[in-house]
């Protein structure tokens, strides 16, 4: 299905053949998730380039009216296969995907092939809008990094280290069933809550009455979560409960906000206003 639509694009912007070299896109079409892999889109038959590590897998799941193409040399010399079974002078690329190198290599190994970038990636498109499955498996996957949270409620002591409650995190999710953090999990303590991309510290230990900012997301069957809490550790200071209350307001106003077709600069603005009034 997620071909045929695929398809219907190309078809109306004249762009087949299609390579696409996006492993994110390349497992969005077809469920591959290995390390190696190439797709050419065309009109009737389309192909499938790996190497023999995953050929047994790839022909496995091959979709529908896909050909298989071992790669036992270069990138290059696969494409020539498919080329010489199209017979086209042109091909379509993802602008977005591709390296200079990559560029330059099919330029030079593909004689008298034209290589055209794609200006809109079609399949970020058809990626944009989500279908029920998807949904599905990304409340899953916010449904275990929320849990997650409420795990560490209970796990985190003043004492501990910064990097122990970010093992901690992963290996909540491990045993969760998810494959890896959807980026390296922030935990953040004190003076450090207030730093964007802090990294965790092995000897920063968390103390009583200190905020901790704690970022984290999960990947989970393919799709990524990602959430963002702050807590006091056993004892607040009301000032700083004060500031964490004008920002929760601020947050859950933005929230109420969100309607289709909203510019964002306006939403940040309702968030703003709210911390205005209050300074």
């Amino acid at each position: 299905m997620r071909v045929k639509r695929l398809k219907k694009i190309l078809l109306e912007k004249q762009g087949f053949p299609y390579l696409i070299t996006d492993l994110n896109n390349i497992k969005y079409l077809t469920g591959y998730s290995g390390s190696n892999a190439y797709l050419i889109i065309d009109e009737k038959i389309s192909y499938f380039i790996s190497d023999s590590r995953y050929e047994e897998y790839v022909k496995s799941i091959l979709p529908k009216n896909f050909e298989f193409i071992l790669q036992t040399g270069s990138t290059v010399d696969a494409l020539k296969i498919c080329f010489g079974k199209l017979n086209k002078k042109s091909m379509f690329v993802e602008s977005h995907s591709m390296t200079l190198s990559q560029h330059a290599d099919f330029k030079k190994g593909l004689k008298g092939v034209k290589i055209i970038p794609m200006e809109d990636d079609p399949v970020n498109f058809i990626r944009m809008v989500k279908d029920d499955g998807e949904i599905a498996v990304l409340k899953e996957a916010a449904a275990i990094t929320d849990a997650c949270f409420y795990h560490l409620l209970k796990f985190i002591k003043p004492g501990m280290t910064e990097w122990d409650v970010a093992v901690e995190i992963e290996i909540y999710y491990k045993k969760h069933g998810c494959t890896a953090c959807s980026f390296d999990p922030i935990v953040a303590s004190g003076n450090g809550s207030s730093m964007p991309h802090y990294a965790p510290s092995m000897t920063k230990k968390i103390a009583k009455g200190e905020i901790l900012l704690i970022d984290m997301g999960c990947v989970y069957k393919g799709y990524n979560s990602d959430l963002t809490r702050t807590v006091f550790v056993e004892k607040i200071d009301s000032e700083l409960e004060k500031i964490y209350n004008i920002v929760y307001e601020a947050q859950g106003a933005a929230v109420k906000a969100v309607k289709a077709g909203l510019d964002t600069q306006k939403l940040d603005n309702v968030a703003r206003s709210i911390i205005a009034a209050a300074a």
